[in-house]
């Protein structure tokens, strides 16, 4: 195929990948917790630089590629005030850790209950990490300080454990406002992140700033379009033309 097809159609993928992520975007718009991917573009340098690739001879040279990759945007959302004592939004970096049927996933939902067994669950029924383990209370009031520590009726009956990334670690969703992670995660430092009790925290998503994502990739998907159909015009004219002579 053609380079310059390559290049259109490369581009096109691009487009359309950033459509996918501008749309999941939207659709969590609502979602408490949620953080927004932001898609990124790296140019990735030829194996050969181009000098060597012209004195080597290469009758097609290979030249530097772009590629792109969706990152997280762990800018915090709005807090919303809920006056739940089981409603426990995180301000600052981090996450909290619960236990699910796959394993240790991480999570900025803060809507929690009490279960059957007195353990503090999120709405899935994932248990909530604690320093120590699972929390598990008893029926009555919950008094949850900034710094995490729990009490009831003056005694403290455990500690929520925030976990922050380290550098490089990468987020994927995997829905109900849960994340797996590809990397470390280590404990918030002291004074970094807060617990608010009865409130939520909602979704990063600006909808402005998506819609002009989502028009910046449609038009340039559109030119990417027309440039397509305008070589192929080209290249069946020629092909015409030749079948002439």
């Amino acid at each position: 195929m053609n380079d310059l097809m390559l290049t259109t159609l490369s581009a096109m993928q691009r487009d359309a990948y950033r459509l996918e992520r501008v749309s999941a975007n939207m659709a969590n718009m609502l979602t408490p917790g949620y953080k927004r991917e932001l898609v990124v573009e790296q140019l990735e340098a030829a194996a050969v630089p181009f000098g060597q690739q012209v004195a080597d001879g290469m009758a097609a040279p290979v030249t530097d590629e772009v590629t792109v990759d969706a990152r997280r945007d762990l800018k915090p959302g709005p807090m919303n005030r809920t006056g739940r004592a089981l409603d426990l939004a995180l301000s600052g970096p981090g996450f909290y850790e619960v236990r699910t049927p796959q394993g240790p996933a991480y999570t900025r939902q803060a809507s929690f209950r009490i279960d059957d067994r007195g353990e503090l669950v999120d709405a899935a029924g994932n248990a909530l990490m604690g320093a120590n383990g699972a929390l598990t209370l008893a029926p009555g009031a919950v008094d949850v300080a900034a710094d995490g520590t729990v009490r009831q009726e003056d005694r403290v009956v455990g500690q929520l454990r925030v976990l922050v990334p380290d550098a490089g670690t990468r987020m994927q969703a995997l829905g109900g406002g849960l994340f797996v992670t590809e990397g470390r995660l280590s404990a918030a430092a002291e004074g970094a992140a807060g617990v608010r009790q009865g409130f939520v925290e909602g979704s990063n998503v600006d909808t402005a700033q998506e819609m002009v994502q989502l028009m910046g990739a449609v038009r340039h998907f559109e030119s990417m379009t027309r440039a397509t159909q305008m070589y192929d015009d080209m290249m069946g004219l020629a092909v015409r033309k030749l079948a002439d002579l």
